[in-house]
């Protein structure tokens, strides 16, 4: 608000000002480009009060002067949208108004009544250290006409200005400053670390900057602070003992287990209820199912409709997503994220724990998929030797999930984790990767044999994923028979 002695400004013409001059000088790799925009606003009497900015256009022939095609246009353009603002000012990135600002201001005197100045420092500006609103690096000028030497010249007048903002402008500024909506708990989290981080290493670059003045003698010694520094610095750990390492070590992957199983039991919700929205009836047609369906969908929602979805066949159901949205977490995505973010005998750690947790639920699941499917398939055990009916296909299907699974958790699993643990036992005395030029020949031989047990583990991991897809595939279109 420009009262008789100061203009008030809102936070929003500040900030594009300042996206403005960043956004000029990473494009044109200046320090200090020039730059020039127009200000929205009211005035009354003396009173301005600034809301809104936008870009001005110098002309392509001479620099030194605007383009007032582009300015008639803009300015038609923003009467359209804010009626009730007027064009009352102009600003600028500069030290100290110059002459070259006089002719400019000339061109527009009728329009414009207000100058603005910006420091160069705005896109740098720190406002921890400012110690009120006229430190901001931006200044305003009132034109004036001075008559000297019996002729008249514009100068510009220094004016003082506040910022004023409404509650609802204060919370668009800040909502704007954090990011909105748009940031993750995550990023907040990493945000608030770096802070800490960053505020101990200010506090530890002072102490330093203090015993180096200590010790070159341009500080006076302060016996009661070196005394507390010596102290914090024998509280630090002394060492790196093996039991403390492995002990953090142990914690580090049971709290890298439970973020695992967390997105896993997420995945597998959102699994299940996408199986849910799948066919399951396979003994009629499409017309006749629809009939059914809406016959026995129940019109208002009671408790009994509830109690009715507990059955074998929802049981079956979420008992397959459970298996389905596990197998192709652990094979295509977990372990992905867990080998690129961890380092790798820890990504081994974590794989020797997780890995058997998978196969033992994987073998119970399905194995009870195994026992559901026969039951509700009393023809089944009469013809297990007829490979040609689909039924029987599809119980040996399931059979071979929880045989190829067990034969990972009982016995490729323990020898590829035996191996993989020989092999960091050897890097350690050898003092070299298992994959540098010049190891020893028992880590090329212990080399070779995980890699065929390894491969093998995954061949009967990825059958056990492909068989499942093929389950659901089946189930989906013809259901699940006699459930």
């Amino acid at each position: 608000m420009l009262r008789p002695a100061g203009t008030g400004r809102h936070p929003l013409p500040i900030l594009n000002i300042s996206e403005h001059l960043t956004r000029i000088r990473l494009q044109k790799n200046a320090k200090t480009p020039f730059v020039i925009g127009g200000l929205l606003g009211t005035q009354n009497g003396r009173e301005v009060d600034i809301v809104n900015t936008f870009e001005l256009a110098v002309d392509d022939e001479d620099p030194d002067k605007l383009n007032e095609a582009f300015l008639v246009s803009r300015k038609e353009q923003y009467k359209q949208v804010f009626p009730s603002l007027e064009l009352i000012g102009w600003y600028t990135v500069t030290q100290e108004p110059s002459a070259r600002h006089i002719p400019l201001h000339e061109q527009v005197h009728n329009i414009f009544c207000l100058f603005i100045r910006v420091c160069g420092s705005l896109a740098t500006y720190d406002s921890s250290k400012s110690d009120g609103g006229q430190a901001l690096p931006l200044k305003a000028y009132e034109p004036t006409v001075e008559i000297r030497d019996r002729s008249s010249r514009i100068v510009f007048v220094e004016v003082s200005y506040s910022i004023e903002t409404g509650e609802a402008e204060r919370i668009a500024v800040d909502w704007t400053a954090k990011g909105g909506e748009g940031g993750t708990s995550l990023s907040s989290h990493l945000q608030t670390q770096r802070a800490a981080v960053k505020m101990l290493h200010d506090r530890i670059q002072l102490l330093i900057q203090y015993v180096s003045g200590v010790v070159d003698g341009t500080v006076p010694k302060d016996y009661t602070a070196l005394r507390s520094l010596s102290a914090l610095l024998a509280s630090l750990p002394a060492s790196e003992h093996p039991g403390f390492r492995e002990e953090f070590d142990k914690e580090y992957e049971d709290v890298q287990l439970t973020a695992f199983l967390s997105a896993l039991t997420s995945s597998t919700k959102t699994l299940n209820e996408l199986t849910f929205l799948a066919p399951t009836q396979a003994c009629c047609s499409a017309e006749d199912h629809n009939l059914t369906t809406t016959m026995n969908k129940p019109e208002i929602l009671t408790l009994s409709s509830v109690v009715n979805l507990f059955d074998l066949k929802g049981l079956y159901l979420i008992g397959y997503s459970w298996l389905f949205g596990m197998s192709l977490w652990v094979t295509f995505f977990g372990g992905v994220i867990a080998y690129r973010a961890l380092p790798r005998q820890q990504f081994g750690a974590l794989q020797h724990r997780t890995f058997p947790v998978y196969f033992v639920i994987s073998m119970l699941l399905s194995s009870t998929l195994t026992g559901l499917w026969t039951y509700s398939h009393p023809d089944l055990l009469a013809n297990l030797t007829n490979f040609r009916a689909a039924d029987v296909v599809q119980a040996y299907t399931l059979a071979s999930i929880a045989f190829q699974q067990g034969t990972n958790h009982f016995l490729v699993g323990p020898l590829t984790s035996k191996i993989m643990f020989q092999r960091h036992k050897l890097e350690k005395a050898e003092g070299k990767s298992y994959n540098e030029e010049g190891v020893s020949n028992d880590m090329k031989a212990l080399n070779k044999r995980f890699a065929q047990m390894h491969g093998w583990s995954s061949m009967f991991n990825l059958n056990a994923v492909i068989a499942l897809i093929f389950h659901g595939l089946w189930i989906g279109h013809y259901g699940l028979g006699g459930l």
